[in-house]
Parts: C-alpha cells; sequence; structure tokens
C-alpha cells in the first residue's frame, strides 16, 4: 500500500500517531481509497488527471478529517488549491460534501464494525440506510418543503452536513449576543427529511431559551439562523 509506505520512518512515535489517523480516514485501507478516487473522479468529470488523482484524494480527505473544526469554508479553499485549479469551486464543495459527509459515515461504521465484530451484513445494511438518509440532502439554507417556524418545529429542522458541521453551526449561534450551550435531548424523524434529526435544548447565560431541531444529512451548513437567534 503506498500511502502506508509512504509514512514509514524510523521514528516509532511518529510511525504509530500518523497510522491512528491512516487507519480513521481509510479504515480499509486501499479499498476506501480506491472507493474515494472513483466517487471524486465522478464529481469533478475526471478534471483530476489519473496520476494526480490518488494524492489529490488522500491529502485533500486528510485535512477534512483531521484538525476540522466544521468551518467548511476553509476546508473547500484548502481543496481548491490542492486541485491546482483543475476543478471548480461548485466541485469542490461536492468533494468536502462528500468526505465529511457519505464518506464519514460509512468509515465511522467501518471502525464500529471492527472495534464491536459486527456481522457484514449488518454494516451493509447500516451503510444503506446512510446513503438513503443523504440521498435527498440538499446545499440550501433550508429545506424546500420544511414548513413551520425554520428550526424552532420537527417539520422544518436546520440543515448541516455532519454532527461536525452542527457543532460548528452551533458554536456560532447567539441568544441577544449571548452564546449559547447546546444539549442534545435525543433524535427523531420528519416526513420533510429521510435524515434523523437531532433535537438540542439551548441556554443562554444559565437560562432556557428554546429547543431546536438540526438535520446533519445534507450537503452545507446553513448559514440561517432561527427566529430570535442569531449567527455570529
Amino acid at each position: 500500500m503506498a500511502l502506508f509506505r509512504f509514512f514509514k520512518s524510523g521514528n516509532t512515535k511518529f510511525d504509530e500517531t500518523t497510522k491512528k489517523i491512516i487507519d480513521a480516514v481509510f479504515p480499509n485501507g486501499e479499498r476506501d481509497i480506491n472507493r474515494d478516487c472513483a466517487r471524486v473522479n465522478q464529481i469533478t468529470e475526471g478534471r483530476i488527471p489519473t496520476e494526480k488523482l490518488r494524492q489529490f484524494v488522500t491529502g485533500a480527505k486528510t485535512r477534512v478529517r483531521v484538525n476540522n473544526d466544521g468551518d467548511e469554508s476553509i476546508l473547500v479553499d484548502s481543496i481548491l488549491r490542492r486541485s491546482g485549479g483543475l476543478i471548480n469551486a461548485s466541485q469542490a464543495y461536492e468533494v468536502y460534501a462528500y468526505f465529511e459527509g457519505e464518506a464519514g459515515d460509512l468509515d465511522k461504521a467501518s471502525l464500529v464494525q471492527k472495534s464491536q465484530g459486527s456481522e457484514a451484513a449488518d454494516m451493509a445494511v447500516m451503510f444503506n440506510e446512510f446513503a438513503k438518509m443523504r440521498s435527498t440532502g440538499v446545499s440550501t439554507d433550508d429545506l424546500p418543503n420544511g414548513y413551520g417556524e425554520f428550526g424552532l418545529v420537527v417539520t422544518n429542522p436546520i440543515p448541516t452536513v455532519s454532527v461536525t458541521g452542527s457543532n460548528y453551526y452551533l458554536g456560532r449561534l447567539r441568544f441577544n449576543d449571548l452564546p449559547v450551550t447546546a444539549t442534545r435531548i435525543g433524535s427523531t424523524s420528519s416526513e420533510v427529511t429521510s435524515g434523523m434529526i437531532d433535537m438540542y435544548v439551548l441556554d443562554a447565560n444559565g437560562q432556557r431559551v428554546g429547543t431546536i431541531y438540526v438535520c446533519p444529512y445534507h450537503k452545507r451548513n446553513s448559514k440561517k439562523a432561527p427566529e430570535g437567534f442569531t449567527l455570529a
């Protein structure tokens, strides 16, 4: 495996740290790299030459998965730069959304399988469910078929690209210019989206200020705040 050989060195500590990163980003090794290369090639319409695609995918995905605070603009800019101008901003965003969303879900499922010894059949069902939930994901600030007060009711949840994206969004949320503390109280579902919806109670300055609904199975983090709140 070329990627793994690249990281070999005489520094044992470096090797162990790097191996943990590699295992998290590509838990199934070459199989995951090949899967990601095929998907990125499709997203970018073959604009990245075959001889450069592997390096682009491994570097870009590792950047997304390591030191990711959820600020998608920084990560998309990084992907654009890595492409050397071969792809456009829209494609760079789709690559980011794939790494952070669908690929991230599949990789986490593989790590769970390895640690808990889940049966392959069970994981296949999980993979299909992830794909199904993300298949209708939107890249807009709200759901086109959502209804009711944005973010404040289950039928109009806030779209984000992942749980990390949700945390980034919640970290920017303000009530009367005060940061909020968000506590997840469970998940639910709604006919307006195929993805599960997370519920959070919000507190500001020690006072309960509301409950919001967030769906982390979409293609971007919303830049819209619920009524009564703002985004920093």
